[in-house]
């Protein structure tokens, strides 16, 4: 059964009569705690990408690399859906520049990368309320994890820059597992590692928190609830598995997760 944030609050005196146990809550990283996608917005107006190319000698006309551009993003979301290559560090600098008939090392395209990605990280910002909502969960005593489809060197890198990689007990990051979120091996992961560091771990005491209702909420199919917090920007897909709870944004998911733990 569904329920909305707002739903939950409303029918709180009655769920009083519920225990419920929470031994996880896992996030996901980018959209979720962190704003990926603005700031992805924001370096492509600053042309990082392009800069990127420029930097190693690699200077194509405006035209052609935006026609390369449009072609490996449509790539990336339709052909590499839940292929860990797409997270593999240098990869897309090595198929744009493959499609721009300048053909790189995968040492020159790892130091692209590099360079963007310091761009980027200078630029990155947590979503409102992400720091807040991740200091309740850890006052309560409840392990946290953080499960992210991504390159590895990458997040842990922005987790460091923000002060929240001691946080997480447990970090999944897609290219190092050799699995994708849009599957349930990450879960089946977390799950296998979570009973390690506490062995009474069940699935359905576990919550997973995500944007991705074609990714995250994969993660029921392991018996773990989960929550996803709506982005206006993510259109339905075919893929979508409904989460057990909705909410607009961490404010709110703060709200529900002081009403559940």
């Amino acid at each position: 059964m569904l329920f909305s944030a707002t739903n939950l609050f409303a029918l709180f005196p009655l769920l009083l009569l519920i225990v419920v146990m929470v031994q996880w809550v896992c996030f996901d990283w980018g959209d979720t705690l962190a704003d990926m996608r603005g700031t992805y917005e924001e370096v492509e107006k600053d042309q990082g990408v392009f800069k990127a190319l420029e930097q190693f000698g690699i200077k194509p006309t405006q035209e052609e690399f935006s026609k390369a551009y449009v072609e490996l993003a449509r790539e990336f979301s339709v052909s590499y859906r839940g292929n860990v290559k797409r997270w593999q560090k240098g990869f897309f600098f090595q198929r744009i520049c493959e499609c721009l008939n300048f053909p790189v090392t995968e040492e020159e395209s790892s130091r692209m990368s590099d360079y963007y990605h310091d761009h980027f990280i200078s630029k990155l910002k947590l979503l409102s309320g992400a720091k807040e909502v991740i200091e309740f969960v850890a006052k309560k005593k409840i392990h946290l994890a953080l499960i992210s489809n991504a390159n590895g060197e990458r997040i842990r890198k922005q987790l460091e820059f923000f002060g929240m990689d001691t946080y997480f007990s447990i970090v999944l990051i897609s290219d190092e597992l050799g699995f994708d979120k849009s599957s349930v091996e990450p879960f089946k992961r977390f799950l296998e590692q979570a009973k390690i560091v506490y062995p009474a771990t069940v699935a359905s005491e576990c919550i997973m928190v995500g944007d991705r209702k074609d990714e995250d909420t994969y993660a029921k199919n392991t018996g773990m609830k989960t929550i996803i917090v709506k982005r206006t920007h993510r259109s339905p897909s075919s893929h979508d598995i409904e989460p057990d709870y909705e909410v607009a944004d961490l404010f709110e998911l703060k709200k529900l997760l002081e009403n559940l733990l």
